[in-house]
């Protein structure tokens, strides 16, 4: 019986009846019946009265504000709580940050893939600029606060493609996925990008 009453909408209806034949069986036992019934016949009797409007008219318009005020608090509530990620787990926009090459990478995630590809030191987070290597057809990064280097065998004009490259790679085999759970457990305040 556990597993059916772990199914959230299972488990609220059956709350639902439970709450319901409590307050059923209570007013039953403490004779509140004949109130209840007179009290329902008497808003039923104002409900279906003649007055100055047409009553359908009146119950039409009651009917609108009532969707008007539901919607008001439904923007109300998500947007004091928005909602948390789905229960499917990370979309492919969320990745968002990769490591190639011995460089960290970081890329808003359009439509049609990685877009604004931008390199950062892998030890203090700062954004590094590819420059040309003194050894021809190379990248050399460098930090300028925690004075890392690195060298990439690529020319810097080709790096931002080449890494784009790999980034679809990933989006096409899945093994995106795997990188985003990585990244929020390093990172669980969400801070990919």
């Amino acid at each position: 019986m556990l597993k059916y009453l772990k199914n959230h909408v299972l488990g609220s209806v059956i709350a639902s009846l439970i709450v319901l034949a409590l307050t059923t069986g209570g007013t039953y036992f403490l004779g509140l019946w004949p109130s209840i019934s007179a009290g329902l016949s008497g808003a039923w009797g104002y409900a279906t009265s003649t007055t100055l409007i047409v009553t359908w008219l009146f119950w039409v318009m009651a009917f609108c504000t009532l969707l008007v005020v539901l919607a008001l608090c439904a923007v109300a509530w998500f947007t004091a709580f928005p909602p948390k990620r789905g229960p499917f787990g990370p979309t492919y926009r969320d990745y968002v940050m990769d490591e190639f090459f011995g460089v960290r990478w970081r890329w808003r995630m359009v439509d049609d893939g990685p877009w604004g590809v931008t390199a950062f030191c892998p030890q203090c987070d700062l954004q590094v600029l590819a420059a040309d290597s003194a050894y021809g057809s190379r990248s050399l990064f460098e930090c300028a606060d925690c004075h890392w280097q690195h060298e990439v065998d690529c020319v810097p004009e080709g790096l931002e493609r080449l890494v784009t490259l790999k980034v679809q790679k990933n989006l096409r085999n899945g093994d995106w996925e795997r990188r985003v759970a990585a990244q929020r457990e390093l990172h669980p305040e969400g801070s990919s990008g």
